[in-house]
């Protein structure tokens, strides 16, 4: 295996492409870890996490504009049909017909009328699916996994933003 066919900088396996007998070089291929310390704060709202298929199409400024422009369309979605009808995924529930079986609500909290309101673990769903969705139309030929580990500050930004708060006065 010739190290130009791998498309990942950095592998745990991969025998053919460090061992020369195999026709790799163990010198292009590395199991050390990035390691990146960080404290995080009060203020922070999310972590995403994703592969090298995210980011050779993707730059992290791109992946957090796409999410946070996600949630809040989906917000603003979900407070228009607050007149009763529950969110999901920002289409109308058409399950409310008669003899349809009911699934579980997403959320308890109720918002504007009688409706299910955004949230935080919505927020996260959605972000991952903008991200994959936006790196698969960009072509990434790559695995596009993509994680999105909610902090308390989503919880926080979330409910703002369920008020009526705009994320340019939260942020």
């Amino acid at each position: 295996m010739f190290p130009g066919r791998l498309s990942v900088s950095k592998t745990f396996g991969d025998i053919e492409a460090k061992r020369p007998r195999y026709g790799g070089n163990p010198n292009v291929i590395v199991c050390d870890p990035d390691i990146k310390c960080f404290k995080i704060q009060d203020n922070f709202d999310f972590i995403m996490i994703g592969c090298d298929g995210i980011f050779e199409r993707l730059n992290n400024r791109d992946c957090v504009d796409d999410i946070w422009d996600r949630i809040t369309e989906q917000i603003n979605l979900s407070n228009k049909m607050g007149s009763g009808d529950a969110y999901k995924g920002g289409k109308r529930d058409e399950s409310k017909k008669k003899g349809a079986v009911q699934p579980p609500s997403r959320s308890k909290a109720k918002g504007p009328g009688s409706g299910t309101q955004y949230n935080e673990h919505q927020a996260a769903a959605d972000g991952v699916e903008i991200i994959i969705r936006a790196a698969a139309a960009s072509r990434s030929l790559d695995n596009i996994t993509s994680l999105i580990l909610g902090l308390k500050g989503l919880k926080k930004t979330i409910q703002k933003l369920n008020t009526g708060q705009d994320l340019t006065q939260i942020r």
